[in-house]
């Protein structure tokens, strides 16, 4: 340390000694954070991580068989605007033929 005053000066060594305190203390904090995050993790054993998995493709399945519905529901709904409109036509149609043929 006195060989670095020498060659830096006192002021500029203090100046970094400053600096690295600060840094260590902001990288310590971080440290803690992290730790304390950690701490709020539980980890799972085998089993119970084997029942999430089993759970969540349970879920995946559900999910998956639910857009199948939509998907269906959404191609019922469009037959039926379809064949709403062509009725009209057809009756439309018709009320044109009945006008034409008197």
């Amino acid at each position: 340390s006195p060989i670095l005053e020498q060659i830096t000066g006192t002021e500029i060594y203090s100046q970094i000694s400053i600096k690295v305190h600060e840094r260590q203390r902001a990288e310590r904090e971080k440290l803690e954070l992290l730790s304390a995050q950690l701490k709020g993790i539980q980890v799972l054993c085998d089993e119970e991580e084997t029942a999430q998995q089993a759970n969540l493709r349970e879920k995946q399945a559900g999910e998956s068989a639910l857009f199948r519905q939509l998907e269906m529901m959404r191609q019922s709904s469009l037959w039926l605007t379809t064949l709403a409109s062509l009725t009209k036509e057809i009756a439309d149609l018709e009320s044109r033929w009945q006008e034409m043929e008197q």
